[in-house]
């Protein structure tokens, strides 16, 4: 049988590593939570822009049209 002493160190350094293993596990889940957080964020961004990107064609084509049927009018 080991030493009392060395029984005792045995001891707290399951206990120390029980700890670090617990704050590990909770880091761990706090970094995945960020990270999709984040990645909700990017996918909302992106839909924005790809809204925004068919108001701009839209709007494009609009003043495109604008433009001609001015112009056709202009003519006659």
């Amino acid at each position: 049988m080991l030493p009392n002493h060395v029984s005792c160190q045995v001891q707290e350094q399951c206990e120390k590593e029980c700890v670090l293993l617990k704050e590990l596990e909770r880091l761990r889940l706090h970094l995945v939570a960020v990270e999709e957080g984040y990645t909700q964020e990017a996918l909302s961004t992106e839909e924005q822009v790809k809204e925004l990107q068919n108001k701009l064609a839209q709007a494009e084509e609009r003043i495109k049209n604008s433009s001609t049927a001015y112009t056709s009018a202009k003519l006659v």
